[in-house]
């Protein structure tokens, strides 16, 4: 039964991170190429400086996204998503393909 609950644990607050605001726009805003954080910030069209920040650092914490300061940019940090974020997508592409299978008609 522990292992259960661990499971559960560990998916919870996956799902928690990811459902909070911001994040999913942020993944979407570098999934098509890695960005500097004004890059960000300017496709997203509102989002709080210091928001974008935090949430930012959580993505890394989760190891969703990674960053490196870009050489001969003024230090300028760019953030690319992580081989695990590609992985993590397709298991939620299964869940999708899962739920169109068993959603009612």
């Amino acid at each position: 039964m522990a292992d259960w609950k661990q499971w559960e644990c560990i998916v919870t607050d996956i799902f928690s991170f990811i459902g909070k605001k911001w994040v999913l726009l942020i993944i979407k805003s570098i999934s098509d190429w890695c960005k500097c954080f004004s890059d960000i910030e300017k496709s997203l069209g509102g989002i709080n400086p210091r928001i974008l920040s935090s949430r930012l650092k959580e993505l890394e914490d989760f190891w969703f996204v990674g960053s490196h300061i870009k050489e001969n940019t003024k230090n300028k940090t760019i953030y690319c998503l992580t081989d695990k974020w590609m992985c993590f997508t397709q298991n939620i592409k299964n869940l999708e393909d899962w739920a169109k299978k068993w959603e009612k008609k």
